[in-house]
Order: structure tokens, then C-alpha cells, then sequence
């Protein structure tokens, strides 16, 4: 693809875009493109040439449009919090399509139980005004639903509230538009019916589940439409500390199995130090702990659920006050924010690994394993770990955070350590991959190509060649370039 000057992009192609949103929704300023373009992957990225704020589906239709008139690649922002490179350019003179302003709940249907949202939407702004009419949807959203927006979330998907009985974000979803590469707007779903409404996501092939999970590659979300579901009259939780990390996955799974708890998540010794900032002291010391929430129509139902996870997670541990659930559920969008702000500075390097039931302890004692072979490394360069363990339905997801004294900005900063932790963090990626583990949130991090059996990967291709014969939207995302 032709390189374009940096005057260029200050002058005639921001003219160009200033045409469709005006002006003051264009960012040209050096440091804040900066800003903009990194994620927390710490992984090398290039700045975008110029940033464009469309504030309606109109204005983002025609911006895609425009960048493709102009032969302009262009990366596709949410809330900016990837960890896997899912938003930053890989390349110098690309624009970054920043989905913030596209912020509309646009219609709760309650009768037919369905909302349809545009892609800005954060997670908690949704479910306070969902909880107005006494819905929600079944997956409600990830830990930093306070900041993560629906279209970045469903690009990469994510789990954690409602995980254990409905599954990840993408699990909830009936329909979506989608701008493709050249501007043109597609409906999937029974809302792509002529005198339909999105309330069916499988009608016809799933096109649906084409554009989720695709890190942007495919097109750019621009509303979704999730299923509803009443709120819970009831909810309720119960905590388990456990020795060793086996014992609590062991536990985990026997759980996740029965289908009765709506959260099921575990942690490890470094949250627990966390809690116990905020009061939370049953867990200091503890190794490991799960930590359920049942929801019901009244206190038998929930009581029935809570006693079949006890059976189970007593055989392997011992039940301790449910202080955690409580706290997450008080606040369940700034729980998190709560308890980071007790975390050590520096850099959190996150990734995880999906795995099903039965490779679960498996997947635990690859952990295990590279923390006995990397441990003069560790050591060597300050770098700690911590593990959150979320049920997803049918499959568990660990999620491994490498954290260590550092800046995520600045490379000069305990460049020893940062070095450090890059390199393991991949190692460590590539041991869970080997063990058999598959991954969400791919962004251009993981070697998703080379993890795919040919055909199925060809058949990719192809369709990305289909929707995107340019290679305009987000070169690099699933390991899909330029043409």
C-alpha cells in the first residue's frame, strides 16, 4: 500500500474527515495520538497519523467509507484496554477510528426481551439503565465493565459477571451492524429480515458470529442487539479457601459442571492481600479461593443452589464468610478499581488461557511448572504473578498477570524488568497454547494462524478477503495483513 506523507495527513485527509464529523472530533496533536494508539501489552506499536471521533452510525459508516475513497487503513478503539495489541497500529499513516461518542442505548424492548446498543456503550452504563426496567442481560460484563465498551468488548470478547451460567459477552448477543470496509452497513441476525426485528440471532448461517471475537478484522461494530433476562429477585454468594491450587480447580470444575452458580471466580494469594486492604481478612495467607453467587426467584431456590455447591467445594476445601461476593456484587463495576488501587505500581502484563474441564488441573500445573523453571528470573527482576480463574459456561478461563516495577510509556524505566517481562509473559503464552488451551481477546498477540489447522485458516482468508479485499480495517488483527 502506498505510503502517505505526514503533511498529507495533516492537511488533506484531515480535511477529508473534518467533511464527516467535523473539526473538533479529529485528533491531530502528536502526544495524544500517542496516547490513543498503545494498549497495556507493552508490545511495539506505531502511532497513528490521525484519529477520527464519528459520533453517530451515519458519520461512522461514512468515515469507514472515506478511508477506504482515500485507501487509508484504519484500527478500530473501544475503551482502549487491550492487552493483546487489538487496537494499535502496526505500521505507520494509519487512522484510528475511536467508537467513544457512539454511546446510545437505543431501545429496550422488555416484552420481547432484547436491547439494541450502540458500540461506546460501556457495560455499567448499560446495566444501570437496564436495571431500570428490571432487566439485564445474562452476561452483564467484565471486570472493568465501568470503562470497557460493548463494541471492544464483543470485538475480543470477555467473561466474568453471569460467566458461569450464560458464557462470554459474545454468548449473549441476537444481532449486530456492522460497517464493512467500504462503508456499506449489514444487519445480522433476524434484524437483517425486511420486516424483521432482532430478537433471533440464528436466522439463516450465524453471520452473527462472523464479526464477534474478530479484534476488528471483519468490519466495525456499530450496534448490537443483547438478549434480556429478569433481575434476579434473589442473589446470594458463599467463599472456599483451599491449600493448593489444584484442589481449588479440582473443586472449580465439580462446580461449574452442576450449572447452578451465575459468577464462579477464583483467586490466588496476591488478591487476597488486595481484600484484606479493604477489610476483607478471611483470606490473608490463604492459598487459593472460589467465590459463587446464585441467583433465583426466592430465597428456597437460591438456598437449594448454594447447598449443591457446598457438597461439592467442602469435599476439597473449607467455606469461610462470604465477604467477597458481597463486596462484588455492592459495587460491581468499581470493586475491581477498589481493590487495584492496594496493588503494587508498575506494570500489569495480563493473558489466559480456555480450557475444558478436564484439562483444567492440567492447565494449572503448566502455571505451576513455569513458575519452578522461571523462578530465578522471576526473582532476578522483581516480577510477581497473580491468577483470577473465571467459569464460563462449559470451560474454564486463567487469566495470569505478570506484574513488576516499571512504566507501561516509558521503555527507560526498569527496561530490565519490562524486557524481562515480555519475554516471559510469552513463554508462558506459548506453554498454555502447547498444553491445548485456545484464547480469547487474540487482538495481534497470539499466533492465532499458526495455532489453526490450514483449511480452516484458508477459509478465514478467504472471508477476510471477501469482506475486506483491501486489507483496510485493523492490518495484523488474528494475523490477517494488507492484501
Amino acid at each position: 500500500m502506498t505510503s502517505i506523507s505526514a503533511e498529507t495527513f495533516t492537511g488533506d485527509i484531515a480535511a477529508a474527515f473534518a467533511g464527516v464529523v467535523g473539526a473538533e472530533d479529529l485528533v491531530t496533536d502528536p502526544a495524544r495520538l500517542l496516547r490513543l494508539s498503545g494498549d497495556l501489552s507493552m508490545e511495539p506499536f506505531e502511532s497513528a497519523a490521525l484519529a477520527v471521533r464519528p459520533g453517530t452510525v451515519e458519520e461512522l459508516a461514512a468515515v469507514v467509507r472515506r478511508a477506504s475513497e482515500l485507501r487509508v487503513p484504519t484500527v478500530l478503539r473501544g475503551a482502549g484496554m487491550s492487552y493483546t495489541r487489538a487496537h494499535t497500529p502496526l505500521r505507520p499513516g494509519l487512522v484510528l477510528v475511536d467508537t467513544a461518542r457512539l454511546d446510545r442505548v437505543d431501545e429496550i424492548d422488555a416484552e420481547d426481551l432484547t436491547v439494541t446498543v450502540e458500540a461506546g456503550v460501556t457495560w455499567e452504563r448499560l446495566y444501570l439503565a437496564l436495571a431500570e426496567e428490571g432487566v439485564r442481560t445474562p452476561f452483564w460484563g467484565p471486570l472493568s465493565g465501568r470503562n470497557a465498551t460493548i463494541g471492544g468488548t464483543l470485538s475480543q470478547n470477555s467473561v466474568f459477571f453471569g460467566s458461569a451460567r450464560y458464557g462470554t459477552a459474545a454468548d449473549s448477543v441476537l444481532g449486530l451492524q456492522v460497517v464493512l470496509a467500504d462503508g456499506t452497513v449489514v444487519t445480522t441476525g433476524s434484524g437483517a429480515h425486511r420486516g424483521g426485528t432482532p430478537f433471533f440471532r440464528h436466522f439463516g448461517p450465524d453471520l452473527t458470529g462472523l464479526f464477534l471475537c474478530d479484534s476488528g478484522a471483519m468490519g466495525v461494530k456499530a450496534r448490537a442487539t443483547l438478549e434480556l433476562i429478569p433481575l434476579p429477585a434473589v442473589a446470594r454468594g458463599a467463599s472456599f479457601t483451599f491449600t493448593s491450587r489444584a484442589a481449588a480447580t479440582t473443586a472449580m470444575a465439580a462446580m461449574a459442571r452442576l450449572r447452578v452458580a451465575s459468577d464462579l471466580y477464583g483467586f490466588d494469594g496476591f488478591y487476597h492481600g488486595l481484600l484484606a486492604e479493604l477489610g476483607v481478612q478471611g483470606l490473608r495467607g490463604k492459598e487459593a479461593s472460589l467465590h459463587a453467587v446464585v441467583e433465583g426467584a426466592d430465597d428456597a431456590q437460591v438456598a437449594a443452589g448454594l447447598s449443591q455447591l457446598r457438597a461439592v467445594a467442602t469435599r476439597y476445601g473449607a467455606e469461610v464468610p462470604g465477604d467477597v461476593p458481597l463486596l462484588m456484587r455492592a459495587d460491581p463495576f468499581g470493586a475491581t478499581q477498589m481493590m487495584f488501587r492496594a496493588a503494587p505500581a508498575g506494570v500489569h502484563l495480563p493473558l489466559h488461557a480456555v480450557v475444558p474441564f478436564s484439562r483444567a488441573r492440567a492447565v494449572a500445573g503448566v502455571l505451576e511448572r513455569f513458575l519452578l523453571d522461571r523462578a530465578t528470573e522471576l526473582a532476578a527482576h522483581g516480577i510477581g504473578t497473580w491468577e483470577l480463574v473465571t467459569a464460563t459456561g462449559r470451560d474454564l478461563n486463567f487469566e495470569v498477570t505478570l506484574h513488576f516495577e516499571g512504566d507501561y510509556r516509558d521503555a527507560t524505566v526498569e527496561p530490565a524488568a519490562r524486557a524481562a517481562g515480555v519475554t516471559l509473559r510469552r513463554e508462558l503464552a506459548d506453554r498454555f497454547t502447547r498444553s491445548g488451551a485456545v484464547h480469547t481477546q487474540l487482538g495481534k498477540y497470539y499466533a492465532f494462524r499458526d495455532e489453526l489447522r490450514p483449511a480452516t485458516w484458508e477459509l478465514l482468508d478467504a472471508i477476510k478477503r471477501a469482506v475486506d479485499p483491501d486489507g483496510q480495517l485493523n492490518p495484523g488483527a488474528l494475523g490477517l495483513g494488507g492484501h
